[in-house]
């Protein structure tokens, strides 16, 4: 995060330097919780206002749980480092290869705003009907793994069952109607998350 001073400093501080963030909500100057003196070197009559992520720290979100980690008090081998990296290639593949099909293929994209205007069944989607979900659950599985983060892998798994609501409440209804009968065919055939690998 960054924090933001009266003198218009933007000071980066890591989020693993902050065991316990302050309660800004009614507080310009941030007091209460951890005494920012602690982790900033502000000058005399200097001031905290606020603060800001930084677009340099990556996914804001899920490297904002990473403070969760001290409470949650495991901590996972640095091998896992490893795993991750190669996981989050994994997803990040699938994901640009369901958006190479539905561009090229659909001639669309998976954007509410401009979605395929032809039904795509090749590629990843010949073998399981969500493919782009899968690879961005694995994308952020991998992010946490690689970061060595237990709480971004519990937020991973609790944004499964949220999809998956999503999908079978919403998505599917959807399809149906925009395309009929050649998705009922195909949701009939191939499962909604995991592969079949028997092409249809």
């Amino acid at each position: 995060v960054g924090v933001l001073t009266s003198r218009g400093r933007l000071i980066k501080v890591g989020m693993l330097d902050m065991p316990e963030l302050p309660d800004s909500a009614n507080d310009p100057n941030l007091q209460g919780g951890l005494p920012l003196s602690e982790v900033l070197s502000l000058d005399n009559g200097e001031r905290a206002l606020a603060l800001t992520s930084l677009a340099t720290e990556g996914p804001g979100l899920a490297l904002g749980l990473r403070t969760l980690d001290r409470r949650i008090g495991v901590e996972l081998p640095a091998w896992t480092s490893v795993i991750g990296t190669i996981v989050m290639m994994l997803g990040g593949i699938l994901v640009l290869t369901c958006l190479g099909k539905f561009i090229a293929k659909g001639r669309g994209t998976p954007a509410p705003f401009d979605p395929p205007q032809v039904f795509v069944a090749t590629g990843p989607y010949k073998y399981v009907r969500n493919p782009m979900y899968i690879g961005g659950l694995s994308l952020l599985f991998g992010f946490g793994l690689y970061h060595q983060s237990v709480s971004i892998l519990l937020f991973s798994l609790l944004l499964f069952p949220l999809f998956h609501l999503f999908v079978v409440s919403f998505e599917e209804d959807e399809l149906e109607k925009r395309f009929g009968g050649s998705y009922l065919e195909y949701k009939n055939a191939v499962n909604r998350w995991i592969p079949k690998w028997k092409q249809i």
